[in-house]
């Protein structure tokens, strides 16, 4: 486990009571492994950084998970308070640790089990580097925000 300064966090994202899968991906996303364009771009030559779905100029992860327009209409739907959504966060993980401060653990799991698989995350598979297809509950909004705010709440 290590003794860094998360060692905490680490400690009790590997507690979750979820599958090994979502466990993982909330490894990932502390840290920020998965493709958007911006990690694309910083490899390949001639790739666009921008956000496919809202135009923004860059596509990080904490603004795909966090910042974009519908995934912050998600999260408020879906009962977080408004202070971890509108916080400004350099790295994911310093998200990932105020939202642990505010959820209990179950609420963390089925949060991360909801941007793992249903769809929050599609926003990053427009790189076409690996396709993340929603496996439980469809694509549209409508079905996600009903969903967020039945497993947030």
């Amino acid at each position: 486990m290590g003794f860094g300064p998360h060692r905490f966090l680490w400690k009790a994202i590997w507690k979750l009571d979820t599958i090994p899968k979502i466990r993982v991906f909330t490894w990932r996303v502390g840290h920020e492994i998965l493709p958007t364009n911006v990690e694309i771009a910083s490899i390949g030559r001639g790739f666009g950084q921008e956000c496919p779905r809202c135009g923004a100029e860059y596509e990080t992860l904490i603004h795909a998970l966090k910042d974009s327009p519908t995934s912050r209409a998600i999260l408020s739907t879906g009962g977080l308070e408004n202070s971890t959504i509108s916080k400004e966060y350099n790295c994911c993980i310093d998200w990932l640790e105020d939202l642990m401060r505010v959820l209990d653990k179950r609420a963390m799991a089925d949060l991360m089990t909801t941007c793992g698989t249903a769809g929050i995350i599609e926003t990053i598979s427009y790189s076409g580097v690996r396709k993340m297809r929603p496996r439980l509950f469809g694509t549209g909004l409508e079905r996600l925000v009903k969903i967020s705010a039945f497993v947030i709440c």
